[in-house]
């Protein structure tokens, strides 16, 4: 996971312009925090029903009930990053990241002062 979480930030980071890296990646840090805060609850609740559903029909079978929950919600995680991955190859191309950057870099106007950038010191941009 830190791998993915590094290659990850760092592709943010990459796919933005240099004013808009700290924004990128405060999203970045905000939508990974909520994820882990969101589903981990999820599964725990996807686990939680798959043991009752095996309990109901055999109340014997209580640690095949927890192992069919503790497999479910695994495999649904599993699942849930599989869409993930597919909706990444489908919908994000390599191409718009890198007219975001441009974009980012284009004058605004005859010429606009931006502030913090490099060394904290005012930079014109024309």
């Amino acid at each position: 996971m830190g791998g993915a979480f590094a290659a990850a930030t760092i592709a943010v980071v990459g796919g933005v312009s240099e004013l808009d890296a700290g924004l990128g990646s405060g999203l970045f840090n905000t939508s990974q925090q909520i994820g882990s805060a969101l589903g981990l609850p999820v599964l725990v609740a996807i686990a939680t029903a798959r043991t009752e559903d095996v309990l109901a029909v055999d109340p014997a079978a209580r640690a095949d009930a927890l192992t069919e929950g503790f497999q479910s919600a695994p495999l649904t995680g599993a699942g849930i990053a599989l869409l993930g991955l597919i909706a990444t190859l489908l919908f994000v191309r390599r191409s718009d990241s890198h007219a975001h950057v441009t974009l980012g870099r284009e004058p605004v106007g005859d010429s606009a002062v931006v502030s913090g950038v490099g060394d904290g010191l005012p930079r014109e941009i024309r």
